[in-house]
């Protein structure tokens, strides 16, 4: 199965025919993310500053919507697809920030909400065991503890 961007939503399609494997997964504004996830049962999508997560056979919501300070930027899920982590831009202080917020994908709770990370973020991903997430930029790597998003030790130079 694929994902495909069906202009007002997403839909899951079987490669083999082509035809739509699920209904169409409706977003009030533009999907800007679109993930079918590793477990095979879930679609994970980012429109505007919300995060929805489908059973995308029966098009239902696994949980309520979570919604963002901003609109996320990036996006990744663990590799055992329990946990997604996203980031969007703040000010605070008079200074752009970038927050962060941990989502565990079965009960759609945050874990953590809103942790600063040194701005601007290049790239973040998950360890492949799901524990930990790695964030960069400028040849500094930082590691954090995947559910909380507490730093793991100091920055790491590349």
């Amino acid at each position: 199965h694929v994902l495909v961007d069906a202009g007002d939503g997403v839909q899951v399609v079987a490669v083999q025919d082509g035809r739509a494997a699920s209904p169409l997964l409706a977003h009030p504004h533009p999907v800007t993310h679109a993930l079918l996830l590793a477990d095979g049962a879930t679609v994970l999508t980012v429109s505007g500053r919300v995060m929805r997560v489908f059973d995308w056979r029966s098009g239902r919501l696994r949980f309520a919507p979570a919604e963002f300070a901003a609109t996320p930027q990036l996006l990744d899920v663990s590799p055992d697809a329990r946990r997604a982590v996203v980031t969007y831009a703040a000010r605070r202080g008079g200074r752009r920030v970038e927050l962060a917020t941990s989502i565990d994908l079965a009960t759609g709770t945050a874990g953590a909400r809103d942790v600063p990370l040194p701005s601007p973020v290049e790239g973040l991903r998950f360890s492949p065991d799901s524990r930990h997430l790695v964030h960069w930029r400028y040849g500094e790597a930082w590691v954090r503890h995947a559910a909380s998003l507490q730093a793991m030790g100091p920055v790491h130079r590349f």
